[in-house]
């Protein structure tokens, strides 16, 4: 008799362990998002939070991830332009935006998650996907094209709009127009002494 007993037991346990649900729910995981959201606008992933927050359903919300490498050690001239100016939109939508709980900005760095850029089989960077609510399992995201649209804070709005009709006016700090001429004149000059090379 206090075999069966104990039996049942162990039965009702493995069958509740297995019900359980493996990762956060969607209440759990936007309170997550908005309390991040509240403190930067951009949320570091690293293959936990990929896996549970981006890849894993349930999600009623869009995540703009940005895949780049900002270590010295990683020879990417772009990153670090791109991800100021990806940081720049975030920062807008969160003061317009914030508690709109419908799109959040992230991002994935080599250094920090190169699992995730594995998974995603990306050797390259940067990169903006959307991943949108409906999004699931192994399905590809939409990739924002920089070489067609440029990667500034403007581009990447139009970006955002066209993939979840979410308009986010973009506030640039003072001196932005001045910082940014010479950035591109800068990167040009660089890439013209790179073309005499090759």
């Amino acid at each position: 008799m206090l075999a069966r007993v104990v039996s049942c037991l162990l039965l009702l346990g493995a069958v509740s362990a297995a019900a359980a649900p493996s990762g956060p729910s969607l209440e759990e995981k936007v309170k997550m998002l908005q309390e991040s959201l509240y403190r930067k606008p951009v949320m570091n992933l690293n293959m936990e939070r990929w896996r549970n927050l981006v890849r894993s359903q349930p999600r009623n919300y869009s995540m703009m991830v940005m895949f780049t490498a900002l270590s010295p050690g990683v020879n990417c001239p772009i990153c670090k332009p791109a991800y100021d100016e990806f940081f720049i939109l975030a920062n807008s939508f969160r003061y317009a935006h914030s508690e709109t709980r419908s799109l959040y900005f992230a991002v994935v760095d080599y250094e920090e998650a190169p699992n995730v850029f594995q998974q995603m089989n990306l050797n390259t960077a940067p990169i903006l996907y959307h991943f949108g609510p409906k999004l699931q399992g192994k399905k590809k995201p939409e990739q924002m094209d920089f070489q067609r649209h440029g990667f500034d804070a403007d581009a990447m709005a139009r970006f955002v709009h066209d993939q979840t009709e979410t308009f986010c006016r973009v506030h640039h700090a003072s001196g932005y127009v001045r910082r940014k001429n010479h950035f591109l004149y800068t990167f040009m000059s660089k890439l013209s002494v790179l073309g005499n090379f090759m």
